[in-house]
């Protein structure tokens, strides 16, 4: 009596299993890459210290109540952060309000 099923195919059963999670585990590991990546492209939202709303990281001033966001460094003219206390490239002291 011959079976139709199981290892009697021989070698290609065992190839069509090698596929099968071959396929099911590429499938695991793009689901993960696509699940853990960083997403790029995308503009980071900030929000504004003054008003509160949203704003991009390279605004300069807020486009909804007129704020800040950035200054110059009064020693190197860097922009910076205006609730930043030291200049990162040239560590001058930023408390200065004219700056």
């Amino acid at each position: 009596m011959y079976c139709s099923w199981g290892w009697a195919g021989g070698a290609w059963n065992f190839v069509i299993i090698l596929f099968w999670i071959a396929l099911i585990l590429g499938g695991i590991g793009l689901a993960t890459v696509f699940l853990t990546r960083k997403k790029t492209g995308v503009p980071e939202e900030h929000i504004c210290p003054s008003c509160g709303g949203p704003v991009r990281s390279v605004y300069l001033r807020c486009p909804h109540c007129g704020g800040h966001l950035k200054k110059h460094c009064p020693s190197c003219s860097r922009l910076v952060q205006v609730d930043w206390k030291y200049c990162p490239d040239c560590q001058a002291k930023l408390d200065d309000p004219t700056a």
